[in-house]
């Protein structure tokens, strides 16, 4: 079980501050929570993710999904 946790914890660390950076977020907070708890962390940060855009963007904004 530890075999498997701990090269998940680094890739999802890795994965998840390169997200962070693109979207303009706290890589290195994202990065530790990645490292704690793995691939579970997706979740809030598509939520917090979406809060900033939403924040930046407005309530109002018009969005033309491709």
């Amino acid at each position: 079980m530890l075999l498997l946790f701990v090269p998940l914890s680094v890739i999802c660390a890795l994965f998840f501050y390169v997200e962070a950076m693109k979207s303009a977020m706290k890589a290195k907070r994202w990065a530790f929570a990645a490292a704690l708890v793995g691939p579970f962390v997706w979740p809030l940060f598509r939520v917090e993710r979406r809060m900033l855009w939403r924040r930046n963007a407005g309530t109002s904004a018009v969005v033309w999904a491709a």
